[in-house]
C-alpha cells in the first residue's frame, strides 16, 4: 500500500521495465490540492506496465488541469495499463504532456472521474500543444460513472468519458460505458485533431448529452455499437438531442 500527503504516489521517470503489480495506490497528495499528486505519473518511459491494482488518488484538485489524476502518462511508449480499479481521479487515466505511443488502457474498472472541466474523463487522450499521440486502444474497459454517494465515495463530475483529441490511429472497441450527467459530454468521443479512430462493439448507457460523439478529425469508423439513452441531458448540442449518435 503507497500513499502520500503530499506529491505523487509513485513517479516513474526515465526508465524501462518496469511492472507496478497487485498494489493498492492512493490516496495520493491529501494535503494540497494544487502541486502534483498523482496517482502513477509515467514519463520518458517505456516498456511500462500497470496491472491489477487499485489506484486512487480522491483528493480534489482546485482546477484544471492534470494534477491529481490516476494514472498521467507523459513522452512515453508501450505503457499497458491493465486489470486495474482506477476511481476518484481528476481524469482516471490521462495521455497527455509530451507525444505518447502505443499505450494499451485494457480491462480495467474506471469508477467516477472528478474533475474539474475540462478533466472529468475515464480515460482521455489529449496531449500538450504541438503534440500527437499515436497507436492508442481502449478495450474491454467498465467504465461507470454515478452520483449515488451511498454506493461510493465520491460522486462522478465527468465530461466525456473516454475521449481522443491530438491522437492519429485509435482503438475503441468492446467497452461497456454508463453514466454521466454532462451536458457538453458523451460516453465516447473523437474530438480535435482526432484521426483514423475506431469506435467498434461498445456499449453505452445514459452517457450525458451523447453516446458517441464526433466533432471533429478523419478516418473514422463507427460500427456495432449499441447506445441506450432513456434520459438525454438537456441543454446539448442539437445534433445530440436524441441521446446516441452526435455528428457535431
Amino acid at each position: 500500500t503507497i500513499s502520500t500527503t503530499s506529491g505523487d504516489c509513485i513517479n516513474i521517470v526515465n526508465s524501462t521495465n518496469v511492472t507496478i503489480q497487485a498494489s493498492q495506490i492512493g490516496p495520493c497528495g491529501t494535503n494540497n490540492t494544487t502541486a502534483n499528486s498523482h496517482g502513477i505519473s509515467v514519463s520518458g518511459s517505456s516498456s511500462v506496465n500497470i496491472y491489477d491494482n487499485y489506484i486512487h488518488v480522491e483528493n480534489l484538485a482546485s482546477g484544471c488541469c492534470d494534477s491529481h489524476d490516476n494514472v498521467f502518462v507523459s513522452g512515453s511508449s508501450y505503457v499497458a495499463v491493465r486489470g486495474n480499479v482506477i476511481a476518484y481521479g481528476e481524469s482516471n487515466v490521462e495521455l497527455g504532456g509530451a507525444a505518447n505511443d502505443h499505450i494499451s488502457v485494457i480491462g480495467n474498472l474506471l469508477l467516477n472521474p472528478r474533475g474539474p472541466f475540462p478533466r472529468g474523463q475515464n480515460v482521455q487522450s489529449w496531449p500538450g500543444s504541438g503534440q500527437t499521440n499515436t497507436n492508442i486502444t481502449v478495450s474491454n474497459n467498465y467504465a461507470l460513472s454515478s452520483q449515488n454517494t451511498t454506493a461510493y465515495k465520491f460522486p462522478e463530475n465527468q465530461e466525456d468519458s473516454i475521449n481522443f483529441g491530438f491522437t492519429n490511429g485509435f482503438d475503441i472497441e468492446n467497452n461497456y460505458v454508463t453514466g454521466g450527467h454532462s451536458a457538453s459530454g458523451c460516453g465516447l468521443i473523437a474530438d480535435t485533431q482526432a484521426n483514423n479512430g475506431n469506435f467498434i462493439s461498445n456499449v453505452l448507457s445514459n452517457t450525458g448529452q451523447c453516446g458517441i460523439g464526433i466533432t471533429n478529425g478523419t478516418n473514422q469508423l463507427v460500427d456495432r455499437n449499441k447506445i441506450l439513452n432513456l434520459t438525454p441531458v438537456s441543454g446539448g448540442t442539437e445534433g445530440a438531442r436524441n441521446g446516441t449518435l452526435a455528428i457535431m
